[in-house]
């Protein structure tokens, strides 16, 4: 369900639970927050904030991550479990909302009695032993709320149902954004491998210029043993690499649920999107955990409102119409028509403190509920501060390492063109290669943690961000 989609669903959810009822006033448990995050994307205030569960990974650019999100949203055994327990919450809301309306029974039925002769008190000459009764009959009762015990569990249903809606949503986000880092991951271990196979290639070509060297004279032994180490630890990385890159692909398997996934090798990866100053900052209220927090914080208020109610009398409506005769035939005649109507009252008297034992146990619960909220609040605070942090201070690294980069590229320019006129030799060509393709792998893993980081920052703000999702 798309928060779109969402949002009049909670406007009434929340007009409900505004009913007045015997349970606390509805107030949501103050939060210090800070008046602006320290970072260069600094939040401000906002009046209104536009969120939006829209796919935010197609910024990415990747037709088959688009797919692969879109798969799991649908057959996760995750989502389904969520889709089913927002199911549950619904009827449990349809069950509660049903006792605000009187129920209407029908009854129809017959009984044949045989009446003993040995009895006490004898059965007098002319009246049969055997007795018939036909019953036809409609009966209703009806709880008076004059305390609100029956509103008050129909708003703790309500919020319950809110609440699981909003599992469900973090449920989407969580998933979403565990497929996007694993596709981050396949694709930077991709990139790796590709370099890693270069500087192997350039390592060995080094070797083998040593190795000639050697047998002309140029170079002793020594230095054949120096550059075969660097060859197997190439040969070692680029090992382990792939045994990356195989539980990467596994773990993608299972978050789509297709076992056996194979993920073709690609050694491109995407630029992260840059993140805009000036976020809102009722984006962080917009997170669905946070809405979860508080709709169950909403339904504890509600319950407490059930357990004072019944410290109080219960008034109940009864009624009943029919008719009643010893033949079938007889049963719809005038003479047969049978009626009740009463006024039931059942008043606690003593019960040695049960409900009041059970106004402490749901209050404590409610308490429980309200650190619980503050202390939901107080983690996505710092998860959007860790984003920021770590988009930052990455964007800066890969700066410096662009830099670095360039100028290792613009060496072996040199270096090349330096061997082409008789200046350098082949050795100083490959160590210029060598520089390169360390200080591009490097860069490939900054890169990558810098578009982790910005999957991080999405998912701490419960999905993005206005703009953050492609037109």
């Amino acid at each position: 369900m798309s928060r779109a989609r969402t949002y009049p669903l909670v406007a009434l959810c929340v007009a409900a639970l505004s009913a007045c009822t015997m349970g606390p006033a509805w107030q949501r448990p103050a939060v210090a927050l800070p008046a602006a995050y320290t970072s260069a994307a600094a939040f401000t205030p906002a009046e209104q904030a536009q969120t939006s569960l829209s796919p935010w990974w197609e910024t990415l650019g990747d037709p088959e991550l688009n797919q692969w999100v879109n798969k799991a949203l649908l057959e996760s055994p995750q989502t389904r479990i969520a889709a089913a327990r927002v199911e549950e919450a619904d009827a449990l809301l349809r069950q509660a909302g049903a006792s605000l309306f009187p129920e209407v029974n029908l009854a129809l039925g017959g009984v044949n009695n045989r009446v003993t002769q040995l009895g006490t008190t004898p059965v007098p000459a002319g009246v049969p032993v055997v007795r018939s009764d036909r019953v036809l009959n409609l009966s209703t009762s009806y709880e008076l709320d004059v305390w609100g015990r029956v509103r008050s569990a129909d708003q703790a249903a309500r919020a319950q149902a809110l609440a699981s809606r909003y599992a469900q949503a973090t449920v989407h986000t969580t998933l979403a954004a565990a497929l996007v880092q694993s596709w981050v991951n396949l694709r930077s271990l991709d990139a790796q491998l590709a370099l890693l196979q270069n500087n192997l290639q350039t390592r060995q070509d080094t070797l083998a210029i040593t190795q000639r060297r050697q047998a002309g004279g140029l170079a002793s032994q020594l230095d054949v043993q120096a550059a075969q180490p660097a060859v197997l630890s190439l040969q070692s990385q680029i090992a382990d690499t792939q045994r990356q890159r195989s539980l990467a692909q596994n773990l993608v398997a299972v978050l789509v649920n297709q076992p056996g996934l194979v993920v073709a090798a690609r050694s491109d990866l995407p630029l992260a999107p840059n993140v805009p100053p000036g976020l809102p900052s009722a984006l962080l209220e917009a997170r669905p955990d946070v809405r979860e927090a508080q709709a169950q914080l909403m339904g504890a208020n509600a319950r407490i409102g059930v357990a004072r109610a019944a410290l109080f009398p219960t008034l109940s409506l009864t009624a009943a119409t029919g008719a009643q005769s010893a033949d079938l035939s007889n049963l719809l005649k005038p003479e047969a028509f049978t009626f009740a109507l009463g006024l039931n009252i059942l008043a606690p008297i003593f019960d040695a403190g049960r409900r009041d034992a059970v106004v402490a146990q749901v209050s404590a619960q409610q308490r429980q509920l309200a650190a619980n909220y503050q202390q939901v609040v107080l983690g996505a605070l710092r998860d959007v501060r860790d984003a920021l942090v770590s988009t930052e201070q990455w964007q800066a690294s890969i700066a410096v390492l662009t830099q670095q980069r360039d100028a290792l590229s613009d060496n072996l320019r040199l270096t090349e063109l330096r061997e082409a006129s008789g200046y350098s030799a082949s050795a100083q060509v490959l160590d210029a290669k060598r520089n390169l393709n360390d200080a591009e792998l490097v860069l490939v893993r900054a890169r990558a943690a810098r578009l982790a980081a910005h999957v991080d920052l999405v998912k701490a703000l419960g999905g993005g961000w206005p703009g953050s999702v492609a037109p």
